[in-house]
């Protein structure tokens, strides 16, 4: 009779987070959904800076002009640890809640590689 293996708990629940950044994730940070950002980088020639609302049920919502596909852009949040994902995730920017009211992170693409970015937040929209 054969025993069942034993599972060890997963050092990365989340597969979208890098491993090292998920073992970080053990925080006190609140919950940022609905919470808005003004969002600002520097990725070769493109400068961004606009708002964001990371709406709930992971749902991304961007004020970018330059955003031609806004029903593809997602977030999650593990802890401290922010995911945002635009066009399906083509550009991905991982980061950290900071008690500061700030996001800061780093960000890639395949068009522009990686950049740094950070968000400040702005009070949150409430409904009428």
């Amino acid at each position: 009779c054969q025993t069942a293996p034993t599972l060890e708990p997963n050092p990365n629940p989340n597969p979208n987070l890098s491993p090292s950044r998920a073992a970080d994730s053990a925080s006190t940070a609140p919950d940022l959904s609905g919470s808005r950002w003004q969002l600002r980088f520097a990725a070769g020639a493109y400068q961004g800076d606009y708002s964001i609302t990371l709406a709930p049920g992971g749902k991304l919502i961007s004020s970018n002009p330059q955003d031609n596909t806004p029903d593809n852009d997602r977030w999650e949040q593990h802890g401290s640890q922010v995911l945002l994902l635009f066009n399906d995730g083509f550009a991905r920017f991982e980061g950290d809640w900071l008690p500061t009211q700030r996001l800061a992170g780093r960000a890639s693409s395949p068009s522009a590689g990686d950049w740094h970015w950070e968000a400040e937040r702005l009070p949150d929209a409430r409904a009428p």
